[in-house]
């Protein structure tokens, strides 16, 4: 048997692993709260729980997931009822992730958190954060400066 036959075999024929199915849940209930989003609300809190979770392999490739999809929801949820009921729930992984040393999970958390600032508003965004959050808001290259807000010389914000 050619070497790709078995390849397709292997990935046609294996088990589902756990954390697949709740990525796909993730890409679910982002694309329910577009058409139906009090449905998807009451889904949010256990996205917020998939978040926290780092304890196997493939963590931080749902990560990934959630933070890409994280700004979608807020928006279709409508920004003002996400920040007011569930930011808070996402804030300490998002920023936890911005150093969790996947470099594609990083860099969409420093997107996400960039989205729903920009969404949310710079100054209300900030006034959630705690000093250590804020801090990294300055300082990390991951996130992405506001529309309109130059880049330092290093690369990184630039400091007014």
């Amino acid at each position: 048997m050619p070497t790709n036959a078995r390849c397709w075999l292997y990935v046609t024929f294996r088990a589902k692993e756990p954390w697949e199915g709740s990525d796909g849940a993730i890409h679910m209930v982002k694309e329910l709260a577009a058409v139906a989003p009090a449905a998807a609300a009451e889904f949010i809190p256990q996205v917020a729980d998939l978040a926290r979770l780092a304890s196997f392999q493939h963590a931080y490739n749902m990560h990934e997931s959630i933070w890409r999809g994280l700004p979608v929801l807020a928006s279709s949820l409508g920004v003002k009822a996400f920040k007011s009921q569930y930011l808070e729930l996402f804030l300490p992984p998002l920023f936890a992730d911005l150093r969790c040393g996947h470099q594609l999970a990083e860099a969409e958390a420093g997107k996400c958190i960039s989205a729903l600032r920009d969404a949310i508003g710079p100054r209300i965004f900030a006034g959630r954060l705690d000093a250590q959050q804020r801090a990294a808001m300055e300082s990390d290259p991951n996130i992405l400066p506001q529309k309109g807000q130059p880049l330092g010389v290093d690369g990184v914000h630039a400091v007014a």
